[in-house]
């Protein structure tokens, strides 16, 4: 029998990967966008929580847009500009990872203009990104495979790149 607090997690992992997969364009827009040029804005950024790792927020910002611009393809030839403004990172301490396991997340405001004709083509809109692997389970291996903070953080922002290039391009992933 399912106790209720797996089935809690189980629900709270089922309803965080739904948010995941929505997509932020219709598939008009997404069969026009190509990205020319990321920025990332990480004035709001105060700090990691849950996790004993030091992100400077230069930091952050060059990792995120490194990683935005590989996943998205960004390319002088494209016709839009992304723009992210850096809300939060949390990281899943190894305390919560014990006792009832959690997900890393980065939260981020995302924006899209069309540079041509000053379209906005997404306006400011609050997405999620989840470390990959999504909901790590409670008890000790939860806790063991939380790996690093380092390792924790790289693969939240990776995540959180490649969690906006599938809301992107939904139709045609």
């Amino acid at each position: 029998m399912i106790g209720r607090r797996s089935f809690l997690a189980l629900a709270a992992a089922f309803g965080l990967s739904a948010c995941a997969n929505t997509a932020l364009l219709t598939p008009e827009q997404s069969a026009n966008l190509s990205i020319r040029d990321v920025s990332v804005d990480v004035s709001g950024f105060t700090g990691v929580t849950g996790r004993n790792i030091t992100v400077s927020p230069a930091q952050l910002q060059q990792d995120l847009t490194v990683a935005l611009r590989s996943q998205l393809g960004a390319s002088q030839s494209g016709t839009s500009d992304l723009r992210v403004s850096v809300s939060s990172l949390s990281l899943v301490s190894p305390g919560q990872a014990l006792l009832i396991g959690g997900i890393s997340t980065l939260q981020g405001v995302v924006e899209i203009k069309n540079i041509r004709t000053g379209e906005v083509i997404l306006p400011a809109t609050t997405v999620y990104g989840y470390a990959d692997g999504g909901y790590a389970p409670g008890g000790v291996i939860g806790a063991l495979a939380a790996g690093t903070p380092e390792e924790d953080y790289a693969r939240t922002v990776a995540s959180f790149a490649s969690d906006l290039r599938i809301r992107l391009f939904v139709a045609q992933n």
